[in-house]
C-alpha cells in the first residue's frame, strides 16, 4: 500500500468491514458520523485502489446497492496493524 498506510481513518474503514460487508453510509454510521467526510470518501478510495477492499456489486461501482468488503490483502493489514484477528 501507499506511504500513507497508517492512516487512521483508513485503518477505522478496515476495522468496521472485518465483521462484513457494508455500504458506505453504514460505514459512517458505525464510525460515529452523520455525513459522508472527506477523510472518509479519500479512505474508501485509496483502499480500493490499493485492492485492500472491493465492491461487492464490481461491475456497477455507482449502484445504490454497493457495498464494500475485505480483500485478503486488506484482512492483513488489519492484523498487523491493528492486532485484529479475523
Amino acid at each position: 500500500m501507499a506511504s500513507d498506510v497508517e492512516c487512521p481513518t483508513e485503518m477505522r474503514v478496515l476495522a468496521t468491514l472485518a465483521r462484513g460487508p457494508l455500504a458506505r453510509n453504514a460505514i459512517v454510521r458505525k464510525l460515529g458520523h452523520k455525513s459522508v467526510s472527506g477523510a472518509i470518501r479519500k479512505a474508501i478510495r485509496d483502499l480500493l485502489r490499493d485492492e485492500w477492499i472491493v465492491y461487492t456489486v464490481p461491475d456497477k461501482p455507482n449502484s445504490r446497492m454497493q457495498q464494500y468488503r475485505l480483500t485478503l490483502s486488506g484482512e492483513r493489514a488489519l492484523k498487523e496493524q491493528v492486532g485484529v484477528i479475523l
